[in-house]
Formats: structure tokens, C-alpha cells, sequence
């Protein structure tokens, strides 16, 4: 059984975090956080220490959204979990922990990569369900929803031959969960 402590994050525990993202690369997960001092400032991210070390984290916050038509979610920005620790349970402990701290009427939104499995499966356990599908905008970067003719089980059932017609790939979709 780990032994270990669930705390609050806040500004002082930024270049732990950082530290962890830079010593555990995941494609998924970029090591520049410039949102994290507006997260933190919610005071709904919270973090699993072993011995004073950071281990996993659940980075969330609330947001009036207007593009998925909700006037309060929260926002589960970013999970992770060190490649030590995985297999654990963390990331389940760390939605459970900030889940028993907010009102059970915010919905829950996430975005998460069809190829980050592990992640996906868990995020599934915890009750979220596939909401939208959203895709990277070649020229700036951004994910958007795709025009209309395109849904969520349109790009599900897609198979990589199909997606490279389309001059999507799978690195360039994201799943919108919603609990």
C-alpha cells in the first residue's frame, strides 16, 4: 500500500510540478504551464506527495463556458501521474478527492487524445462520457469543433484510413468528456 499525503496546490508547488512534467515526458502533456498560476488561484487542484515529492497532480478550475453552453463546469485541465506511480489509482484518488469538494451540479469537463488510453479508460470508470470531438486547426494550433457533418461517432468509427483522406490524425483529435 503507498503511503501518501492529498494537499491543496498552490504557486509555491509550480516548479514541482514543472519538474515532474519536465522528468516524465508524456507526448500528451506540454512542460510549459502558463495557465497554472490562474488554476491555481481556484483552489480546486490538488496534488499526492510521498515523502514531500510530488507524485501525480489533477490541475482544474471553474469556467463559465460558453462554448459548450454551461454557466459553471469545472475544468479538469490537466492529470498526471509520474511513470513510478502509475498503476495506482492516483489519477481515480485525485478526481475523487477534488469531486467531494465542489457542488455535485457542476458538470465536469475534460479533453483528452484517443491515443492516451490508460487515461481514457480511467476517465470512463469515473463516469465521464464522450460529449464532443473537437480537432486541431492546422493553421493556429487551436482545437475546434469540426463543421457539423462531422460528429463524435463519425470520428469514432473512422478508421485510419478514412482519418488520413481526411487529412486528420489521430494526434490531432481531442475527446471533450463530460461528468
Amino acid at each position: 500500500m503507498l503511503d501518501f499525503k492529498i494537499k491543496k496546490l498552490k504557486n509555491k508547488h509550480i516548479k514541482f510540478i514543472q519538474k515532474l512534467i519536465l522528468n516524465n515526458p508524456n507526448k500528451y502533456i506540454s512542460p510549459k504551464l502558463k495557465k497554472t498560476k490562474k488554476i491555481l488561484k481556484d483552489k480546486i487542484s490538488y496534488g499526492i506527495f510521498v515523502n514531500e515529492d510530488l507524485i501525480a497532480f489533477n490541475l482544474s478550475f471553474f469556467s463559465n463556458n460558453v462554448a459548450l453552453k454551461r454557466t459553471t463546469c469545472v475544468i479538469s485541465h490537466l492529470d498526471f501521474v509520474s511513470k513510478d506511480y502509475t498503476s495506482n489509482g492516483l489519477q481515480k484518488i485525485l478526481h475523487k478527492h477534488r469531486d467531494g469538494k465542489i457542488n455535485k451540479s457542476i458538470p465536469i469537463i475534460t479533453r483528452i487524445s484517443p491515443l492516451n488510453v490508460r487515461s481514457l479508460k480511467n476517465l470512463l470508470n469515473l463516469g465521464f462520457q464522450l460529449d464532443k470531438i473537437v480537432i486541431k486547426n492546422k493553421e493556429n494550433g487551436e482545437f475546434t469543433v469540426p463543421e457539423e457533418s462531422y460528429t463524435a461517432k463519425h470520428y469514432i468509427e473512422m478508421t485510419n484510413e478514412d482519418i488520413s483522406k481526411n487529412e486528420v490524425c489521430l494526434d490531432d483529435i481531442r475527446y471533450i468528456m463530460k461528468k
